[in-house]
């Protein structure tokens, strides 16, 4: 825990994001969160064509993480509820059968599955060095999404097609 706050302490100077931004008021609250994450945000394939005001909602709703290397982010098989967007440093991906299948860094994200179908995790993801990531939930992002019907639609169908999808691969 000591490296964990030592890590923190000479990154952020004992500050977050959340805490610096919930002091600002609301209009400049989402537009910062949204300059500061609408990069990495913009970068998930759900999120793509998605309005500029569902992206300014979402960048509010991130949570900061810190870990060190050797942390595990996320385990396989346990029940995901979370995505991770990975704003610094460097993460391996693995599979019990396959091993390390791949390492992701700064800009990457990873467990969009768990976020848009109640499913367990595919993989463990353990931090490699020291990374500072952000968490969406999935509770903050079906609220937002419920206020934009197009868009809920959208996903809807797209969860819809990955559940058929893997049908099909299980059938194989």
């Amino acid at each position: 825990m000591l490296f964990r706050s030592h890590y923190l302490w000479e990154t952020r100077h004992g500050d977050d994001d959340v805490n610096m931004i919930s002091n600002l008021p609301e209009s400049f609250r989402l537009d910062f969160a949204y300059h500061l994450n609408k990069g990495v945000l913009e970068k998930v394939p759900i999120l793509i064509d998605a309005e500029e005001a569902i992206i300014k909602e979402l960048a509010l709703k991130l949570s900061p993480h810190a870990f060190i290397p050797g942390d595990i982010i996320c385990s396989e098989g346990e029940k995901g509820y979370k995505m991770y967007f990975i704003q610094q440093g460097k993460v391996e991906v693995i599979q019990k059968e396959q091993g390390r299948i791949a390492t992701l860094s700064s800009g990457d994200f990873f467990g969009e599955i768990s976020l848009l179908m109640d499913t367990k995790r595919n993989a463990t993801v353990r931090a490699l060095d020291y990374c500072d990531l952000y968490s969406l939930d999935q509770k903050s992002f079906n609220q937002v999404v419920s206020h934009y019907p197009q868009f809920e639609k959208k996903i809807k169908e797209l969860v819809n097609e990955r559940l058929a999808d893997q049908k099909i691969d299980e059938a194989s």
